[in-house]
């Protein structure tokens, strides 16, 4: 699947679910409207914190069950996910963004270093 397909797949679902691990793909998701849930490893308990989707218990079907019955039951929850979530992107996840991080980490490690 080459990268039109992927975000047009993305485009075209309703939620999007990561059973295991954490992805790049999640951001991706997230960065076309679409709610994502994941399982609660740190990574995606710290994406969740900033508004980018939801998480469940890793392993725990009821609580995935859960999660995806309240966002298709509740279509304004479901519009705040998304919402939220493509926000937060827009606000974490830019080049600009991680460049500015990047730099700062940079200039600790050089004072660091020098002191």
């Amino acid at each position: 699947m080459n990268q039109k397909q992927l975000s047009q797949a993305y485009n075209d679902c309703d939620l999007c679910i990561f059973p295991e691990g954490t992805s790049l793909s999640a951001l991706q998701v997230a960065a076309c409207k679409k709610p994502v849930i994941m399982t609660d490893y740190l990574a995606s308990k710290n994406r969740s914190k900033l508004g980018i989707g939801l998480t469940y218990k890793t392993g725990n079907i009821n609580d995935l069950k859960k999660t995806i019955l309240k966002l298709i039951k509740n279509k304004r929850f479901y519009n705040k996910v998304c919402d939220n979530s493509y926000k937060a992107i827009n606000k974490h996840y830019t080049y600009e963004y991680i460049s500015k991080i990047f730099i700062s980490l940079c200039e600790k490690a050089i004072l660091t270093k020098n002191n």
